[in-house]
């Protein structure tokens, strides 16, 4: 699985050792207006739990399955609001409710970021590209 241009979203990928498969998402948003409707795939909690019930489909057991991610940068340094760092919160907390432990991150900064996740091995390799500023 590959997600291109990782700036303040988040590559968040799944891997369940035991069974050997992996799931991976690109999360644009941390979470919509309303969380107990979750429709939007932009947003952290419906490509987590989308992620997990394909799993668990399958046979995975959440306490098999760890996490990798990468992204949530600031690429727009003037942006006060900061929605890299909002998506790694995000993120964060929605893997700890599940009990999903993050075994990696190569998260912040200011690079744009492309990730490979082999969702066979639940190898991730990360390629930055730094932000060149112009004004």
């Amino acid at each position: 699985m590959v997600c291109h241009g990782l700036g303040s979203c988040v590559g968040l990928f799944l891997y369940d050792r035991t069974l050997k498969m992996g799931a991976g998402g690109h999360i644009q948003l941390p979470s919509n207006n309303n969380p107990t409707v979750v429709t939007d795939g932009r947003h952290a909690e419906f490509a987590l739990l989308s992620m997990l019930q394909q799993m668990k489909k399958l046979g995975s057991l959440e306490g098999h399955i760890s996490a990798k991610m990468t992204g949530g940068s600031n690429i727009n340094r003037m942006d006060t609001t900061s929605i890299g760092a909002r998506n790694l919160k995000r993120i964060r907390e929605l893997l700890r409710d599940h009990k999903i432990y993050l075994s990696k991150s190569e998260t912040g900064g200011h690079a744009y970021r492309r990730a490979s996740f082999n969702t066979g091995t639940g190898e991730l390799a990360i390629s930055k590209q730094h932000v060149e500023l112009i004004i």
